[in-house]
């Protein structure tokens, strides 16, 4: 699941949070890799400013799984709730869809796509966003995660991409005029395994074939 944030700073510059989260699964497990940004300064002076993640694997229908908090394979992993992290981390930004601020005003459908324009009902502000494209796709149908399972249709078609489009406005607060943004959260399937993630299956399974669950 990839999404991208544009924001406002407090001192008025604009930031851009673009981030992902990749899942990957067979039919008894499932694996997270989480980013997460790592700097490292001495005496003021940046040494390292890099991307790494952190790693989630469990076999899937159980409540607990191993937690990496580097993506260092040698790093020791600790027991968490898979639930409690994912909602943490992943998921307590998805269910984009609230049915009293959302109106259906435009559908258009095909044998492979259906694209759903929404717009806001209301608006209590000039930097609320005004509409919401929701982009639906049958070749996503294999994946087995969701943005929205309200919104997930029973039609052989998966919801896969959303954009929410805020025009720009003039903030009273920074006297700048903000540009418009477009807020995306998009799920793309891929069938590779980097070799890294396989060393953490198989540590996994090691440690539940020697019964230590």
């Amino acid at each position: 699941m990839e999404y991208t944030i544009p924001d406002i700073m407090d001192d008025g510059r604009p930031f851009v949070l673009k981030q992902k989260a990749e899942a990957i699964e067979d039919d008894k497990y499932s694996l997270y890799r989480l980013p997460y940004v790592y700097t490292l300064r001495k005496d003021d002076v940046l040494l390292k400013d890099e991307t790494r993640y952190r790693v989630l694997v469990y076999r899937k229908g159980e409540d607990f799984g191993d937690f990496y908090r580097d993506d260092s394979t040698g790093n020791v992993s600790e027991r968490v709730n898979v639930d409690s992290l994912l909602k943490q981390t992943v998921f307590n930004r998805v269910d984009i869809y609230n049915p009293d601020f959302f109106r259906l005003s435009q559908i258009n459908t095909n044998a492979e796509e259906i694209t759903q324009v929404f717009t806001y009902a209301k608006k209590v502000s000039n930097s609320d966003c005004d509409s919401v494209l929701l982009y639906y796709n049958r070749q996503n149908v294999g994946i087995s995660y969701s943005l929205s399972k309200t919104l997930d249709t029973n039609n052989q078609y998966k919801l896969y991409k959303v954009d929410v489009i805020c025009p720009g406005y003039y903030s009273e607060k920074y006297r700048l005029t903000v540009p418009g943004r477009i807020i995306s959260l998009e799920l793309k399937k891929n069938n590779d395994i980097k070799p890294a993630d396989e060393i953490y299956f198989l540590g996994y399974i090691r440690r539940l074939n020697s019964g230590n669950k």
